[in-house]
């Protein structure tokens, strides 16, 4: 996996998430370039139950290729407009995070990004995803790949006649003697195919079944992902699993986002909005 695209799924994980018309319009496969770019971080995340009117846009650049190194981008205008002309202003922070108080979350509503940076215009399209409810939070060793390893299980049913794509976190907080001594993120991107209305199980199960230990703090996170989204993340992970001091690095990979000044000069990063919504469990 290259140091880039360990970037890119690190800044999704972080929550890192999250419409196109098509894959083939949002998931395009690009050879590595020494160029310096920018890096978009634009997951609007909307939590069930609430308003959802504070979010954040984080944005990068990074260094050339085997550098590997990402810095704040610095005084954008960043702003997110709806199908109804809405215009939902993202004001600067600090060390490149956006940040707006006053956002209109709505289920199938059209949005888009536009980030004005350094003399040039990056734009990027998507839908807001609604997520289903989650059914239930359990441990068992009989739904994962082995017998014997203890699994954490999340259970929610699927909204039935619509096509579906989900993205499941899995964040584990480990504690000794009172402070925080790991957390660690497993991230699952899959869609209701076959199983189209009936209640659909994923489950994050550990080679040593000593990996789990009692009163880990498990969160887990359900989101509603678009097609392309679901796309993009896939070939992220697909690049982490085949890592190695010894693999020939493969491409990168280039998201929903474009650069109407200079299309040559693309960002790299995603554009998503997803509805979602997470239960606590400790294990036993």
């Amino acid at each position: 996996m290259t140091n880039l695209a360990r970037l890119l799924l690190y800044l999704l994980l972080s929550f890192i998430l999250t419409h196109a018309t098509s894959c083939e319009e949002t998931v395009e496969l690009d050879l590595d370039s020494s160029k310096e770019r920018l890096v978009i971080e634009g997951l609007i995340k909307w939590e069930k139950g609430t308003s959802g009117q504070e979010q954040r846009i984080r944005l990068k650049k990074v260094a050339p290729f085997y550098e590997g190194r990402l810095t704040p981008a610095i005084g954008a205008t960043v702003r997110v407009e709806n199908s109804e002309g809405n215009v939902f202003a993202f004001e600067e922070a600090n060390d490149g995070d956006y940040f707006t108080d006053s956002f209109v979350p709505e289920i199938g509503e059209s949005y888009t990004l536009t980030v004005v940076y350094d003399g040039e215009t990056y734009t990027a399209s998507e839908q807001l995803i609604a997520a289903p409810e989650i059914d239930e939070v359990n441990q068992s060793t009989d739904k994962g790949f082995s017998q014997d390893n203890p699994e954490i299980s999340v259970f929610f049913t699927d909204m039935e006649n619509v096509e579906n794509y989900y993205r499941v976190n899995y964040r584990r907080t480990r504690r000794a003697e009172g402070a925080i001594v790991s957390i660690i993120f497993e991230n699952f991107v899959f869609s209701d195919e076959f199983q189209d209305g009936n209640q659909i199980l994923n489950f994050y199960e550990e080679e040593d079944e000593d990996d789990f230990s009692k009163d880990d703090q498990f969160e887990v996170t359900l989101y509603g992902i678009s097609e392309a989204f679901y796309n993009y993340l896939d070939i992220l992970e697909d690049q982490d699993d085949e890592g190695g001091p010894f693999v020939i690095p493969p491409v990168n990979v280039k998201g929903n986002c474009n650069n109407s000044t200079n299309p040559e000069n693309y960002p790299y990063g995603y554009f998503a909005l997803s509805e979602f919504n997470s239960q606590d469990y400790t294990f036993e």
